[in-house]
């Protein structure tokens, strides 16, 4: 069980099998006792784009074969690739500049309109706490009280706060973007991290137009009504899950792949919780031990059952329920946040005076 790094050299290609290399490097070859074997080499490769000029790319692929179920005969093969960018000389064409320069000014557009919109974003949230300051104001002079915590959230619009990071991390992800235009520095992994994050909070800012016809908004109103019950619900199946986790983890990781760590025996139940590669993680237990298969055969259907027939069960029925509630009290009063605060009887009040103010 010793670690041992065999290097090869640049020019040293002839040797193709790993069996014949480690006895040419005069490394015991025994397969029981190996924990670890890393075969890494360099590539250089060119990647010909219509929008770069052409750019010269040295690929270090390190291939690692990790032996952590000695028991079950199995290893684990994974490979990983980094890369540099590195612009070769005299490949810059005129079609190629146009291209650059079109990037370019998106990529100043994009920063513009997002810088825009957080600039606005930044004003409604700060109107919307003056607005706060001076209801708390009016509150405690007149009714001689202070405004509870569920009637501050009623002046928080997490629209706002969903656009106004959209807009930061679209700032951040454009000024990336515009370094690689400009080959200055190439950072793909940030750029397109920061982009695609920001597009998503894009894109959900849009169902908010929705919420202004009722019959469009059923969708965002039936999880604000299930969410508490939800939140409430997934606490109590969180702690199940994590017991039927390390349990797993625990026992079957000597003689499975796919309870190997904590992170693989998480993503191999929630498979099993949506029905996913069922007859495979039932057969892939490999040992002579009775004891074992029997937990395991036992472990996995009651895991299955219960989960499956169970919880998801109760799950859409908590949706259901809350999908029931809004559909039966659609109006625009909302009666199914039955507690409402004194702060929306107020407003409401109001309302209803203005109405019969206007009508008379």
């Amino acid at each position: 069980n010793t670690t041992t790094t065999v290097q090869c050299g640049r020019n040293n290609v002839s040797c193709c099998h790993t069996t014949e290399h480690l006895n040419a490097m005069s490394v015991q070859n025994n397969t029981n006792g190996l924990l670890e074997y890393t075969l890494a080499f360099d590539l250089e490769a060119l990647l010909i784009s219509s929008t770069y000029s052409l750019l010269c790319v040295p690929l270090i692929y390190e291939i690692r074969i990790v032996n952590k179920i000695q028991q079950a005969n199995g290893m684990y093969v994974s490979g990983y690739v980094s890369y540099d960018f590195n612009e070769c000389s005299n490949t810059t064409t005129d079609n190629q500049d146009v291209q650059s320069i079109v990037c370019i000014v998106v990529d100043i557009g994009v920063m513009v309109f997002a810088l825009v919109s957080l600039v606005t974003m930044l004003r409604k949230m700060l109107l919307s706490y003056r607005l706060y300051t001076r209801t708390y104001d009016f509150i405690f002079t007149y009714y001689n009280r202070k405004i509870t915590r569920r009637e501050r959230h009623l002046f928080v619009n997490y629209w706002h706060i969903s656009i106004a990071m959209a807009d930061i991390l679209l700032i951040a992800s454009a000024s990336l973007k515009l370094f690689i235009d400009l080959k200055i520095k190439y950072n793909f992994e940030l750029t397109t991290l920061l982009l695609g994050a920001g597009c998503w909070l894009c894109y959900l800012g849009l169902l908010r137009y929705l919420l202004f016809d009722k019959h469009y908004s059923m969708l965002l109103t039936t999880i604000t009504v299930a969410l508490p019950h939800l939140a409430r619900f997934i606490i109590c199946v969180a702690i199940v899950f994590l017991a039927f986790m390390f349990s797993g983890w625990l026992v079957l990781s000597p003689y499975c792949y796919k309870f190997a760590d904590p992170s693989v025996t998480m993503e191999t139940l929630f498979s099993l919780l949506n029905g996913d590669d069922m007859f495979t993680t039932f057969h892939t237990v490999n040992t002579d031990s009775f004891a074992i298969k029997l937990f395991s055969k036992i472990y996995l259907y009651s895991y299955v059952c219960f989960f499956i027939y169970v919880v998801l069960s109760l799950c859409i029925s908590i949706i259901e329920d809350a999908y029931s509630v809004v559909s039966n009290y659609r109006s625009d009063s909302c009666p199914w946040l039955r507690d409402s605060t004194v702060l929306q009887e107020f407003v409401s009040s109001w309302e209803k005076n203005i109405k019969t103010s206007e009508k008379s």
